[in-house]
């Protein structure tokens, strides 16, 4: 069981389960002078947390969060493409209901590069190295020092806006369309290498989706998480399945309005609640009109 002063340092490794998550673009890379923008704001409540070893915490507070996040997929050369994911969030640990604890700031920037390995009758498969930089200061404590910004009292409850690790991430992602029926799948799957003395993870993804509307409306389910490989390293280091759902709605244009909701229903060294999600997306040429 983590010791009570680590309880900071859970809540801050928390803080990105859900609303900012690493980049997924999908196994269809953008074709040159292509661009897939999203900007989306979330509020992420915690119900539970829980220690490295997946126990439940008697925690002396609740954690949530609010984030504004920004994502984009740029086509660069015929199957290149760039992108990044950059997250702005505000953490807060309320204390018995009476004292909240709060910080605010850029968290974990995320820049990747996709290529297209093969694309044929409606499947596609894909390679992406995805960079995770920490925008922050400090790291997660290692358990000999206590808290995860301040070292004793109060400001051990002061929530941090990652953990501070920088992530490697090369995946692979496949995925096919069953057109003319209106439903397409994807899985994405790789080695999570962090650094900072955290232990190495598999982070992978799985989604389903489907036109309700031809072109309009779509609805769509995905399952992710990271799965750690060990646990006795120097610093804490999470496992998480997050479950989620969403609607996207084509408004005008390329122009889009994007719902979601979701749920971590398991995890170590995590926060497990609720999020609810809105964003405005562009899908179309770099230069509308170009």
């Amino acid at each position: 069981m983590i010791r009570a002063p680590h309880i900071t340092a859970l809540a801050a490794a928390c803080a990105l389960t859900l609303g900012a998550s690493s980049a997924a673009a999908g196994p269809w890379v953008k074709g040159p002078g292509e661009v897939y923008a999203k900007v989306a704001g979330s509020a992420f409540q915690g119900t539970s947390l829980w220690d490295v070893d997946a126990n439940q915490l008697d925690a002396p507070f609740v954690y949530s969060n609010q984030a504004l996040t920004t994502y984009a997929e740029v086509g660069l050369l015929d199957g290149l493409a760039l992108g990044l994911n950059l997250p702005v969030i505000v953490g807060r640990n309320v204390v018995e209901e009476r004292t909240t604890y709060e910080q605010w700031g850029a968290g974990d920037l995320d820049v990747f590069a996709q290529g297209q390995l093969f694309e044929a009758s409606g499947c596609a498969l894909s390679a992406t190295l995805a960079v995770r930089v920490p925008l922050y200061d400090g790291v997660i404590s290692d358990g000999t020092e206590p808290g995860a910004v301040g070292t004793s009292g109060p400001e051990r409850f002061i929530p941090a806006l990652g953990d501070g690790s920088i992530d490697v991430t090369p995946t692979a992602s496949a995925g096919c369309s069953l057109y003319p029926v209106p439903v397409w799948f994807g899985v994405e799957v790789g080695p999570n290498l962090r650094t900072q003395g955290f232990g190495q993870g598999v982070r992978y993804a799985a989604d389903v989706g489907v036109w309700v509307w031809p072109e309009v409306v779509a609805l769509s389910a995905r399952v992710d998480g990271v799965q750690r490989v060990t646990d006795d390293n120097a610093r804490p280091t999470k496992s998480f399945v997050s479950v989620s759902g969403g609607a996207t709605v084509r408004v005008w244009e390329g122009l889009g309005l994007e719902l979601n909701g979701g749920f971590v229903p398991w995890g170590a060294f995590v926060a497990r609640g609720w999020q609810v999600g809105v964003g405005v997306s562009y899908s179309g040429a770099l230069i509308p009109g170009g």
